[in-house]
């Protein structure tokens, strides 16, 4: 199956996440509607074959205006960073976006929505392989767990709450940890730690999924109605944080020494339903980490 003849709009297109998930469904045929804040920064994804209509998620309008005429929406934009931000920087993004989201999509008359979510909602951590049954955490959590986790739990919950009320259909796509080509968190992160000249290698379980296998999970949602309703893990095996870190020195061919350090936690998620509807695979982490350091993000050609 392919996307030939349907326009899928897509929030935040020109960012980390959005840029792969634009070229996954200009491959499947689809045409893309990149509904983002700033055309401007999006040249190279406009020579793909993007197209782009100008909405900030606070300009519910505006979006009303860039939904008119799609087949479906991923709702892809929020703000995720490591670094520091206050809970209304999360808040309105996250919550209030996604509110502006699903209203305007109901008054453009679009009712096929994929939402991307994080593993990061659920209330529970390191007990191996968790359901997305598991609880996720409410509003009562502020305070005691990262603003981004909260705000994105409210988020869904909110998703799930305004798809009911307007008759959409609504799926959710929970990813671990994402790198890949563009990432700002991750990447600055480890060429940051990898200045000194040694850096603890914890053996912490750290599920970490390439951000084009969650785009094709996107698009797999999106061609599969019989996962409206549902939401699913997206996520790789618990590798070692050293693994990771010992690939990563391994491709670049430069790092610190790499100094083991045990740390007996793995967090895991049961991706079977996910694998099953959309054909989800998650590629071995050594071809992602080369993928993400090869400086070349793979086209649709």
């Amino acid at each position: 199956m392919d996307l030939k003849g349907k326009t899928i709009a897509v929030t935040g297109a020109t960012g980390f996440l959005g840029t792969y998930l634009s070229l996954a469904l200009l491959r499947r045929g689809a045409t893309v509607r990149g509904v983002v804040r700033s055309p401007h920064k999006g040249p190279w994804l406009a020579q793909q074959g993007v197209d782009f209509a100008k909405a900030d998620l606070m300009e519910p309008d505006a979006l009303k205006a860039a939904f008119s005429g799609v087949d479906a929406i991923i709702s892809n934009a929020a703000l995720f960073t490591m670094e520091k931000a206050s809970w209304d920087d999360f808040y309105q993004p996250n919550r209030v976006g996604t509110d502006n989201v699903f209203r305007a999509a109901h008054q453009a008359g679009v009712s096929r929505i994929v939402q991307i979510s994080s593993v990061a909602v659920y209330h529970k951590r390191f007990p191996k392989n968790l359901h997305e049954s598991t609880p996720l955490l409410t509003e009562r959590q502020r305070g005691r767990f990262w603003a981004y986790a909260v705000t994105k739990a409210l988020s869904e919950q909110l998703a799930w709450d305004l798809a009911t009320e307007f008759g959409q259909e609504l799926t959710v796509l929970r990813p671990g940890p994402i790198y890949g080509q563009g990432d700002k968190n991750i990447i600055p992160m480890i060429e940051k730690l990898f200045r000194a000249p040694f850096l603890p290698s914890p053996s912490l379980g750290f599920p970490a999924v390439h951000a084009e296998d969650v785009a094709n999970a996107a698009c797999e949602a999106v061609l599969n109605p019989q996962s409206a309703g549902k939401a699913y893990n997206l996520a790789g095996p618990p590798e070692p944080i050293s693994t990771l870190l010992k690939h990563w020195k391994d491709i670049s061919g430069q790092g610190p020494l790499l100094i083991p350090t045990p740390v007996p936690f793995v967090a895991s998620y049961d991706i079977s339903a996910a694998q099953t509807d959309l054909r989800f695979k998650n590629r071995p982490l050594v071809d992602g980490v080369r993928e993400t350091l090869s400086g070349t993000i793979p086209s649709t050609n």
